[in-house]
């Protein structure tokens, strides 16, 4: 049990040195090089990479050119086309952001029915409603509205929120598939009918879905997901329709830039198109408590404090990760630069590692590695496995000498020490990834 702790802590504090790195960024030469060795240590399968300078694209990266035409989940970037609906909804008069949301979903009920009935369309687009980041876990495959409704009423119900609504930031999925459901009432037609009239159609992205069918019969690339360190394997995702407002649109690298240029733009299409009031634009791109603007992170958002801090310049983004993607969409307004990252495979630090290394090419800087905890956690993982399975064999084949014997210890000190080993083997696995935001099943 030594033997292994001691391996444990040394995989820990030895990989990340093995991580870092130096990208000096000169031409687009050397970075598809860069790009393309990125790639290959983070094992992705797929990506696709499209940067533009003034709406012009100047750089380009497909690791399949077969696959340019197909999409790709984008995770919770998706939230940033759902606070633009909702802001757009205001501006028509049709939403009150300090409304309470009850107001729009009466069924809606906490255990504190008193602090629930306080939560505002405001505080969802914020992510300060006061609901904990598990809570957003809840979906029911259906495409009944009224009975989606009503199963995630009674999950509702269950549910203590972490703080009072309006008090702190804290990020959870369940904020946008609210703020989805009031969109398709308030509007009386489904998120993705809306999305599509009001924004995707504007702004000429023909090619972005926001139902599971579109999504799925539509060439979209197979996703995976990382198994220890060894091998991708495929993940399928099955979702609802109502659950696509916080993280399932899918998209591609060309309609995407058209998306944040026009974002970028005021929100001005190519055409001339207005598709928020100045007012609500500034709502929706500038960040308040914890980083968090409205489906947009800023420089200090709370759990990506460092990200980006060597260029010092300003930009908003969104990032997007799932069991079988990840995705960053970033906004550099000093640069007029947009860059999309595009993968399918769930690996947060690949697109924000990829984004880094864009910008530091663009705007002519050396862009310095942050460690990869992603790949030391999943190998350290792989190190405590192989040796709690070699430990198990080794036991098997103690045990093989006493002709396989069954006895019962009544050695209390023995008990509490195999209970012990037990818990210390397994607790590592939880706390580590826990305390770096990677879930232990989808590594």
């Amino acid at each position: 049990m030594k033997a292994i702790f001691i391996l444990f802590a040394a995989s820990i504090l030895v990989l990340p040195q093995i991580a870092k790195g130096q990208y000096p960024e000169k031409d687009s030469i050397q970075l598809i090089h860069t790009l393309n060795r990125l790639i290959e240590k983070y094992k992705t399968p797929d990506a696709a990479i499209a940067v533009t300078r003034n709406d012009t694209l100047i750089f380009q990266l497909n690791k399949n050119p077969e696959n340019i035409d197909k999409n790709y989940y984008i995770g919770s970037c998706s939230k940033s086309f759902t606070a633009l609906a909702v802001l757009q909804l205001a501006d028509a008069g049709k939403i009150n952001l300090d409304t309470p949301i009850v107001q729009y979903l009466p069924w809606l009920e906490c255990k504190d029915k008193f602090r629930s009935d306080q939560i505002t369309v405001r505080h969802l687009l914020n992510q300060t409603s006061g609901f904990k980041t598990i809570d957003g876990l809840f979906d029911f495959i259906t495409t009944d509205r009224s009975l989606y409704e009503s199963k995630l009423a009674a999950y509702m119900k269950t549910l203590e929120l972490r703080s009072s609504p309006g008090a702190v930031f804290n990020y959870c999925n369940l904020n946008y598939v609210l703020a989805g459901l009031i969109i398709s009432h308030v509007a009386n037609e489904s998120y993705a009918l809306y999305i599509k009239r009001n924004i995707l159609s504007r702004i000429g992205m023909q090619n972005t879905f926001a139902t599971f069918r579109e999504s799925e019969s539509t060439n979209i690339i197979p996703g995976y997901q990382y198994c220890l360190n060894l091998f991708n394997v495929d993940a399928r995702s099955s979702y609802s329709d109502f659950f696509v407002p916080q993280g399932f649109i899918s998209s591609n690298t060309i309609d995407l830039s058209a998306y944040l240029n026009c974002i970028r733009n005021n929100c001005i299409t190519k055409n001339g198109d207005t598709l928020l009031s100045a007012s609500s634009y500034s709502l929706y791109t500038t960040p308040l408590k914890g980083g968090y603007a409205m489906g947009w992170m800023g420089n200090k958002i709370t759990f990506n404090r460092n990200f980006d801090r060597q260029f010092g310049i300003s930009f908003f983004y969104h990032t997007g990760l799932a069991m079988n993607c990840n995705a960053v969409l970033a906004i550099y307004p000093e640069k007029n630069i947009a860059i999309v990252v595009l993968s399918n495979i769930n690996s947060m630090e690949f697109s924000k590692e990829a984004m880094s290394i864009i910008l530091s090419s663009t705007i002519d800087k050396t862009y310095i590695a942050e460690s990869s905890m992603e790949i030391t956690v999943r190998t350290a993982l792989l190190i405590v496995l192989t040796l709690l399975a070699a430990g198990l064999f080794y036991n098997i084949f103690l045990w093989s000498k006493y002709g396989f014997r069954i006895g019962v210890s009544t050695n209390l000190i023995s008990i509490m020490r195999l209970i012990g080993g037990l818990v210390l083997s397994i607790i590592p696995l939880f706390i580590i990834p826990s305390m770096n935001n990677i879930s232990l099943f989808s590594l």
